[in-house]
């Protein structure tokens, strides 16, 4: 049994994020965002990528359709994170804040799995999130997401273990892991 929000409860995180992304001034700027966003909110009116990666994973468990719907699934979950990472590389405080704000909300409720190499990437993306763009206030704010989104990656300790959906590790370690690769 793994902890998770209710059920396709992290969507409801990523929905929110691709509606304020795309009605931001500063959508159109970015080149592929605009797009990104779109893919991912028709993936999300499919129904397809809402739930956590590990709780779908329990859903096929001992079944021979299982490893082509786990892959299938992180093409999913990164069609949906696509559009976050490149608000986060965004020179625009507000699509940075919004994203580097969703990351972190699914790092603490457990989106991402220990083999999930999307983890990875979104830990990156905030951690490259430019935060000397705009003026000092904007700046301490989003300076803030990042601590914060940063410090749920880190606390992130209900990623399960591969090949074993439940056993929970006793820390972050996969995040840890990229975060001291990044000092």
């Amino acid at each position: 049994m793994s902890q998770t929000a209710s059920p396709g409860g992290s969507a409801v995180f990523i929905r929110i994020a691709l509606d304020q992304l795309s009605k931001s001034t500063d959508c159109k700027k970015i080149e592929g965002l605009s797009d990104a966003i779109e893919k991912a909110q028709k993936a999300l009116e499919n129904g397809d990528g809402g739930g956590n990666p590990v709780e779908s994973g329990e859903k096929e468990a001992g079944t021979e359709a299982g490893p082509m719907i786990a892959a299938e699934e992180v093409d999913q979950h990164s069609l949906l994170l696509k559009p976050l990472l490149l608000a986060c590389s965004a020179k625009s405080v507000s699509l940075s804040m919004i994203a580097v704000d969703c990351l972190g909300k699914l790092f603490a409720y457990s989106y991402f799995n220990s083999d999930d190499s999307n983890a990875a990437a979104a830990v990156n993306a905030i951690c490259e999130t430019n935060v000397g763009a705009a003026s000092q206030s904007e700046n301490e704010k989003l300076l803030l997401q990042v601590v914060k989104a940063l410090s749920a990656a880190v606390l992130s300790v209900s990623a399960t273990t591969p090949g074993n959906a439940n056993t929970k590790m006793t820390s972050g370690s996969i995040h840890d892991a990229v975060l001291l690769r990044r000092l």
